[in-house]
């Protein structure tokens, strides 16, 4: 397999770009749900996806311009795989209600299967990026993102046991 070289400002990029898709994809999320307590957790993940946003914002902020310009070398293509991941998930989290009805309780398994997979692919490539980003221009932030995408995957875990567990058995 070829090596992949990015530039550390280009994965920052795209760092960016997965968390306000998150974002649209919570926000439109809770608007398939007549569940009000899952509507407020859609809400709420919403919210803090665009926090992430503004943290790898402020990241990318305090890279000197040799810093943005560092070569990210990927030996092993995991970049490139979760990079390709993100972007054959930009359409379905952009757009949940294409593939979900509303008030569909199936719909809504499956869109919060979609959500927690894509959460745990998130941890992954943020563990990735965190090896990238030097110490003194915010590891330890693009690290808090990660356990709070850790969180998010968790969070609704529980939510989809509880969803699975009031199903009636047909």
């Amino acid at each position: 397999m070829a090596t992949m070289v990015y530039c550390a400002d280009e994965i920052i990029v795209r760092a960016i770009d997965i968390e306000m898709k998150a974002r649209e994809f919570y926000r439109k999320a809770a608007t398939l749900t007549g569940d009000e307590r899952l509507r407020i957790v859609f809400r709420i993940l919403a919210g803090m996806e665009k926090g992430h946003a503004r943290i790898f914002r402020e990241t990318r902020e305090q890279l000197t311009e040799s810093d943005r310009m560092v070569e990210v070398n990927d030996p092993g293509g995991e970049m490139v795989f979760y990079l390709d991941r993100f972007m054959e998930m930009h359409a379905p989290e952009a757009n949940p209600g294409m593939q979900f009805q509303a008030g569909d309780e199936e719909s809504i398994e499956e869109l919060l299967r979609t959500a927690i997979n894509t959460e745990n692919d998130t941890v992954s490539f943020y563990q990735l990026l965190s090896d990238y980003v030097p110490a003194d221009r915010g590891r330890e932030r693009v690290l808090e993102v990660m356990k709070e995408e850790q969180t998010h995957a968790a969070r609704l875990q529980s939510v989809l046991k509880r969803i699975e567990t009031v199903q009636p058995v047909s």
